[in-house]
C-alpha cells in the first residue's frame, strides 16, 4: 500500500469493459463517466488486442488495471497521468508498450513486465515517484530515453542481459537508486543517463562499453569510486560533473581526451588513475577539484580556461616543453604548485592564468605574444619571473602586487606597449626601486601606482599617437597625486616625458 494512499476513493466500483461494446466504451462521453467514479478498478476483456493511444488519459479515479491476455499492445499515453492508479497487470501476450503509457502514474509503486515485451517506448514511466519494483523484459534491447527519470523512489533494478544501450535520461533523478550493475554486452551509456542519482553508491560498467556520453553520471553526489573499462578513450563533457564526493577515478584504457567539465566540483578527488598522458583537456575539466594532489598531462599545445581552477593541493604536474597557451585562470588558487616552468614556446598566458599558484619559477622566451591581466597575482614571495627582451603587444602584467622578482638581462625591466595597472608595495625586489616602463599607451588606473615605494618611476615614450580623452584625463589624474600635499614627505622622483604629448 502506498504512502499516499488518499488518493484511494472510497466509494470502490468495478467497471469490467465488456467485449462486445467495442471502442464505443473508450469515447469522450465514457471517460467523463469514469471521472465522476471513485476507487475505480478497470478489467480489458478477452479479445481486446490493443488499448488505443489516449484512451484513459489523465483519468485520475482509476486504481488499478487488469489486461487480459490478448492484449497485444499498449498505445502512447494510454494511462498518462492516471495519478492514482496503484497497480497494474499486465497481458502474457504484451509485444509493445508506445511511449509515455504511464508517464506520471505517481502512485503506482510495482510493475511487472512479461517476457513477450519486445518494445518499450520512451518516457514510459517517467515521473512514477513511488515506483519501488520493476521486473524487466528478458529480451529488450535497450533501456529507452527518459524510462524511469524522476522515479524517485526507486531503490534498485536488475537490467537484462540482452541489452546494448541505455539511453538518454533513462535514469535520471532516481534519488534512492543505491546500486546498479550494467551487464556485458552494453556498448553506449547516453546523456544524463544517471544524472542526478544522488544515492548512488556503487556502479559497475563492463569491458564491453565503449560510450560514457555527457552528464552520464553528474551531481552522483554520493559515488565515491569508479572503473572505467578499457575501451573507453575519452571522457565527455560533464561526466562527473558536481560529484562531490568522488574520491577515486580508475582508466584501464588510455584516455586521450578529457571533456569540458568533465570532473568539475569533484572536491573529494585525490586521484585520476590513467596510464597515459592527455592529449586535450577541456575547459574547467577539473576546476574545483580541491584534492587532487597530481595528474599526468601529455604534449598539449593548450590548458584552457579554468582547467585547474581552485586545484588547491595540486602539486606534482609537469607541463609539456610545447605548451603554446595557457588560459584564463587555468591555475587560479593553485597554491601547493610549487614547480618550475620553462615556457619557451609560450605564445600566450590568459588572465589570472596562474593568480594565487606557488610557482617557484617561470621562464619566458621570445615567443611570448601576450599576458594577460592579473597572470601573475598575489603568488609566491619567492617566485621568479624572467620575461621576454621584448616589448608586449595589448598587454602585460596588470596588478602585481608583492614580493616578485623580474629579471631581463641584469637590469629589473617591464617592458610593455600597454600597461593598464601596476601596484607595488615596500616588498619589492628591485635593488634600487626603480622601475623603467617602455609604453605607448597607458590607460585605466594608471594613478593607482604606489609611488612611495619607487625611487624614480619614468614614463617615457609617449608620442603623438594618443588621440583619446580617457589617456589624458589618466595622465591628469597620476599627476594630481603626485602633486597632493599629503605626499610632500615622499621622496620620491618623478619624470613625466610628456613632450611629444
Amino acid at each position: 500500500m502506498s504512502l499516499l494512499s488518499f488518493w484511494k476513493k472510497q466509494d470502490k466500483k468495478e467497471i469490467n469493459i465488456e467485449e462486445e461494446q467495442g471502442r464505443e466504451e473508450y469515447t469522450e462521453q465514457k471517460r467523463k463517466a469514469y471521472d465522476k467514479n471513485r476507487g475505480v478498478n478497470i478489467t480489458i476483456p478477452d479479445k481486446t488486442e490493443e488499448i488505443e493511444p489516449n484512451q484513459f488519459y489523465n483519468i485520475d479515479s482509476i486504481e488499478s488495471i487488469t489486461l487480459s491476455d490478448s492484449v497485444k499492445k499498449i498505445g502512447y499515453n494510454a494511462f498518462f497521468g492516471c495519478v492514482g492508479l496503484e497497480s497494474i497487470e499486465l497481458s502474457n501476450s504484451l509485444e509493445t508498450i508506445e511511449y509515455r503509457a504511464f508517464y506520471n502514474c505517481r502512485l503506482l509503486d510495482e510493475i511487472i513486465f512479461p517476457n513477450s515485451v519486445k518494445t518499450l517506448g520512451k518516457e514510459l514511466l517517467k515521473g512514477c515517484e513511488w515506483l519501488e519494483k520493476v521486473v524487466l523484459p528478458k529480451y529488450i534491447k535497450e533501456i529507452p530515453e527518459y524510462m524511469f527519470d524522476s522515479c524517485k523512489h526507486l531503490e534498485e533494478i536488475q537490467l537484462p542481459d540482452q541489452i546494448k544501450k541505455i539511453g538518454k535520461n533513462a535514469f535520471s533523478g532516481c534519488s534512492k537508486l543505491k546500486k546498479i550493475i550494467i551487464p556485458e554486452g552494453v556498448t553506449e551509456i547516453g546523456e544524463y543517463a544517471f544524472d542526478r542519482c544522488t544515492g548512488l553508491e556503487e556502479i559497475y560498467l563492463p569491458e564491453s562499453l565503449e560510450i560514457v556520453s555527457k552528464y552520464a553520471f553528474g551531481s552522483c553526489t554520493s559515488l565515491k569510486n569508479i572503473t572505467l573499462p578499457s575501451k573507453i578513450n575519452f571522457i565527455d563533457n560533464y561526466v562527473f560533473n558536481g560529484c562531490e564526493n568522488l574520491e577515486k577515478i580508475i582508466c584501464k584504457g588510455e584516455i586521450k581526451n578529457i571533456g569540458i567539465a568533465a570532473c568539475r566540483g569533484c572536491e573529494k578527488l585525490k586521484k585520476f588513475e590513467v596510464d597515459t598522458a592527455f592529449e586535450s583537456l577541456g575547459e574547467s575539466s577539473f576546476e574545483g577539484c580541491k584534492n587532487l594532489s597530481e595528474i599526468k598531462i601529455g604534449n598539449l599545445k593548450n590548458i584552457p580556461r579554468n582547467c585547474f581552477y581552485g586545484c588547491r593541493k595540486l602539486k606534482d604536474i609537469t607541463l609539456p616543453n610545447g605548451l603554446e597557451e595557457v588560459g584564463n585562470s587555468a591555475f587560479f588558487q593553485c597554491g601547493f604548485l610549487d614547480s618550475e616552468f620553462d615556457f619557451s614556446d609560450m605564445v600566450s598566458v590568459g588572465d589570472n592564468a596562474f593568480n594565487q599558484s606557488g610557482i617557484k619559477k617561470i621562464i619566458f622566451s621570445d615567443k611570448l605574444e601576450n599576458m594577460g591581466n592579473n597572470a601573475f597575482d598575489l603568488m609566491s614571495e619567492k617566485t621568479e619571473i624572467i620575461m621576454p627582451k621584448k616589448n608586449l603587444a595589448e598587454s602585460v602584467i596588470l596588478n602585481i602586487k608583492t614580493n616578485y622578482k623580474f629579471f631581463y638581462g641584469k637590469e629589473d625591466l617591464i617592458s610593455s606597449d600597454h600597461i593598464t595597472r601596476f601596484d607595488l608595495d615596500e616588498n619589492f625586489s628591485s635593488d634600487e626601486k626603480r622601475l623603467l616602463f617602455v609604453v605607448k599607451k597607458v590607460s585605466d588606473y594608471v594613478y593607482s601606482l604606489s609611488e612611495k615605494y619607487l625611487s624614480e618611476i619614468i614614463i617615457s615614450e609617449l608620442n603623438n599617437k594618443f588621440d583619446d580623452s580617457q589617456t589624458r584625463a589618466y595622465i591628469s589624474e597620476l599627476n594630481k597625486l603626485i602633486e597632493k600635499p599629503d605626499k610632500s614627505d615622499i621622496k620620491t622622483k618623478y619624470r613625466l616625458d610628456l613632450e611629444d604629448f
